[in-house]
């Protein structure tokens, strides 16, 4: 052909000039390559093909008449400008803080792309604005909300979180952690079911993904000598825990009876008169010690005891009515007597009144309404 022929007695002669004896000439293999080369510059050009040439950040799109493609850097491609439609573009540069989410319109998913990385979109990809994680201390936490699902999902710091498309933030901000000391506690509701829990420290509380957590509270210091009734509200139920104690109330249960309180020490001049709210019924305790009263008794009163001295008697009515004489000399013999000292359900701790009566003790056959109404101490004839 013409074309060869005219390039090959341009080319070849110039490496057979005996101008140049420091140079190999070049043998039948470099003339044939360095043709072909031309040959493919020619075809090139006379078809109308193109060249892009892609740098690393790169991507080409190349839009056929079926389809779409695409090739990305670095490198090199052809392609037939005819018959296709070339556009660079640049890929999307994510740092270790972002994220994007990328939409595919042919099929309509959606996703995330989180860094950090350099991405490139495939055909029919679009990619959103670029957003920030969301970064979370050891001390936070963050709920999200689906709205294509209308599920929630918690998650606890130290993190760096990428939320879904279709996620999205409850109360619009990230939420810190209880921190309770050792004295403190907090009832946690369970949004879903109404169910609560006590929760005491110390620790750092994360509550459930539908849990919400009240203020914290103080738990009840209970010395040795002391005790605290609490009732539950939903039953009507009472229990009392004694020290030496640190209490934490249960779920639903306040302090009854106004909190903490001493019980009475119960020695050879102190009584305690208690109320069974079960029965009704009263009793009087005279053990020794510290008293400490059940869930449903209730103290009446602390009393002292009585001393009588031996010219004295102490006239006593129960609460059937019925009298009963004590006297300061229990021997009921003469000479110097010690007073004596008296417990009684009716004596009570200011004592009684000395009488002055010329007949301070009823014969037996005195009518009911004229006997005493009250205990009272009257000196013996």
């Amino acid at each position: 052909m013409p074309f060869f022929d005219k390039v090959r007695s341009k080319v070849v002669p110039l490496w057979d000039n005996e101008m140049l004896p420091s140079f190999r000439k070049p043998t039948t293999v470099s003339t044939l390559g360095v043709v072909g080369l031309l040959l493919v510059a020619g075809v090139t050009s006379w078809c109308g093909a193109g060249v892009a040439f892609l740098q690393p950040n790169e991507q080409l799109v190349l839009k056929h008449l079926s389809g779409i493609e695409t090739r990305n850097g670095p490198g090199a491609t052809v392609y037939v400008p005819f018959l296709t439609t070339a556009t660079k573009r640049l890929g999307t540069k994510l740092d270790d803080l972002s994220y994007v989410v990328v939409k595919n319109e042919l099929t309509g998913l959606e996703f995330t792309v989180a860094g950090p990385q350099l991405y490139f979109l495939n055909p029919h990809e679009v990619a959103g604005e670029r957003k920030r994680k969301i970064v979370l201390e050891k001390h936070e936490y963050v709920r999200l909300l689906d709205a294509k699902s209308g599920q929630q999902r918690l998650v606890k710091g130290p993190a760096k979180v990428v939320p879904d498309p279709f996620e999205s933030i409850v109360n619009e901000r990230q939420e810190s952690a209880v921190r309770l000391s050792k004295l403190q506690y907090v009832v946690v509701t369970d949004s879903l079911t109404g169910n609560q829990r006590v929760v005491a420290g110390p620790q750092l509380l994360f509550p459930g993904t539908y849990e919400n957590v009240g203020k914290p509270r103080q738990a009840y210091e209970v010395q040795r000598y002391q005790y605290i009734k609490l009732l539950d509200q939903t039953r009507g139920q009472l229990r009392v825990e004694r020290g030496e104690a640190t209490v934490f109330p249960r779920e639903h249960e306040v302090a009854a009876e106004g909190g903490v309180k001493d019980a009475v020490n119960v020695d050879d001049e102190t009584a305690v008169l208690v109320l069974s709210k079960a029965s009704g019924q009263q009793r009087l305790v005279t053990t020794k010690g510290l008293f400490f009263p059940e869930a449903l008794e209730e103290i009446v009163e602390v009393r002292k005891l009585v001393r009588v001295q031996p010219h004295e008697v102490a006239i006593v009515r129960d609460n059937l009515g019925a009298f009963h004489f004590h006297s300061g000399n229990a021997s009921g013999t003469g000479g110097e007597q010690s007073p004596r000292c008296i417990a009684h359900p009716c004596l009570r701790s200011q004592g009684c009144p000395i009488s002055s009566s010329p007949h301070p003790i009823p014969p037996p056959g005195l009518a009911q309404s004229a006997r005493p109404s009250s205990c009272r101490l009257t000196a013996s004839s």
